[in-house]
């Protein structure tokens, strides 16, 4: 890893900045915590925390910062959000250490091993009595093959997937409501009766958000293949069947083309669709969707239902997709941190984000009860999120990402017959595969 000596005034500039300001003192959230305090934890120590997540500085403290303040007053806790001059390339540079990351599993292997900044905590974790087993397995397992056995982080937090659906237009059509349980199959035919035109207004039954798909999908397919890093779109048919299901069959009838030709101007819907303009019956997306959200669905009426699942897996839900804290292979203070990562898989901790509607990854009965109940919308169906066993989470490559603009651009088109499902993956595969040989050069 090239850590040069000098940096520029403006880099030395824009890092004070980003230092200061992640250093504020904020409100403290005054949670007891059963992690027990030593008498080394008493000790000043400085930990300085980077994620390329894009999470604010307000964000982190009210997620994370202010309960490990609370819990640790002697740790100076410092955040820096990536951004212009704030890269850990930059960071490095500038001689700036990072003792703390945390990202979700998609942006770990740019944000951690390509920098070079991977430490296996095994000893650590044994050291504190952090029992990996009261964590959510698949999440623990997806950082363990990940790590070659070892493990990089330590999952805190997790997204998965789930249906969410406008009670409202279901009402106006006389159309039940989707169960928990249900299949992709069914979730079509309900896709097909809510599919109509409305007084003017064309209203679609189903559309999945493209990317959480591809993320997570229930088939545990990795994009690119982590040893040839190729794109698999074309040579693993279960990328056909699982596009076929959630895109191309609940688009099948004329107005749903027609929604996405007169609205959407030739492409899929979007959440805002359903969050905003109530155009879309049901919307498969991310658990965090309504508090990424909340304004908009404070004032509509909905609930949700279990991701649909495919026949031939049956109680078979979406990946998990954890968010990631780990110790650096550069710290000094990795026993500082360590500690603090405990607390942050402490059952106090993980039932106070659970009631705000995170996914805990605590397999506590307690937590999971408690999830989202001291939000506005506490009365929804959340057994939904935990009720179907997550899919296994594949092996990670660098590039995963890469095909996600290519699957984007021509799965629209397969909808509207413009071309076949056959040659829009081997096209998503082509094109991808030169953005990895290119990137491979940079």
């Amino acid at each position: 890893m090239n850590r040069k000596k000098t940096g520029s005034t403006m880099l030395t500039f824009t890092i004070a900045a980003a230092l200061a300001t992640g250093c504020s003192n904020s409100e403290k959230t005054g949670q007891e915590s059963n992690v027990s305090l030593s008498e080394g934890d008493s000790k000043p120590v400085e930990l300085v925390i980077h994620s390329d997540s894009g999470d604010s500085v307000e964000s982190f403290d009210e997620r994370f910062g202010n309960a490990i303040r609370s819990k640790f007053p002697n740790y100076t806790i410092t955040y820096i959000k990536t951004g212009k001059g704030t890269s850990k390339s930059e960071l490095f540079a500038a001689n700036q250490p990072i003792d703390m990351n945390f990202d979700s599993i998609g942006y770990f292997m740019n944000s951690m091993v390509k920098n070079d900044l991977q430490y296996d905590m095994s000893e650590l974790i044994k050291k504190e009595n952090i029992d990996l087993n009261q964590l959510d397995p698949v999440a623990v397992n997806g950082m363990k093959q990940l790590s070659g056995g070892g493990l990089w982080g330590i999952p805190v937090t997790n997204l998965n997937v789930v249906l969410f659906y406008n009670k409202d237009l279901f009402d106006k059509f006389g159309v039940p409501y989707p169960k928990d349980g249900l299949t992709w199959d069914e979730a079509t035919e309900l896709s097909k009766q809510l599919t109509r035109n409305e007084n003017g207004q064309q209203i679609v039954g189903l559309y999945g958000e493209t990317g959480h798909v591809l993320r997570t999908n229930q088939y545990s397919l990795g994009t690119v293949d982590p040893k040839t890093l190729k794109a698999t779109f074309s040579t693993n048919e279960l990328w056909n069947k699982l596009f076929e299901a959630i895109y191309v069959k609940p688009a099948s009838n004329a107005g749903y083309k027609e929604f996405m030709m007169n609205v959407r101007s030739g492409n899929l819907p979007t959440k805002d669709n359903f969050v905003k303009d109530r155009n879309l019956a049901m919307y498969v997306g991310l658990t965090s969707t309504v508090f990424t959200s909340a304004s908009a669905m404070e004032g509509m009426n909905w609930d949700i239902a279990t991701l649909p699942v495919f026949k031939d897996m049956p109680g078979t839900g979406s990946q998990p997709y954890p968010v990631y804290f780990s110790v650096t292979k550069t710290s000094k203070n990795k026993e500082a941190a360590i500690k603090v990562i405990k607390y942050l898989v402490s059952e106090e901790f993980q039932l106070a984000i659970s009631k705000k509607g995170e996914v805990p990854v605590l397999t506590s009965d307690t937590v999971k009860k408690a999830f989202a109940q001291g939000s506005p919308f506490k009365d929804k169906n959340w057994s939904a999120v935990f009720a179907h066993k997550p899919a296994a989470i594949p092996l990670k490559s660098p590039y995963d990402g890469t095909p996600e603009n290519e699957v984007k651009a021509l799965l629209p088109k397969v909808v509207l017959g413009e071309t076949d499902m056959n040659t829009a993956l081997r096209t998503i595969d082509e094109n991808s595969n030169k953005k990895i040989e290119a990137e491979q050069t940079k």
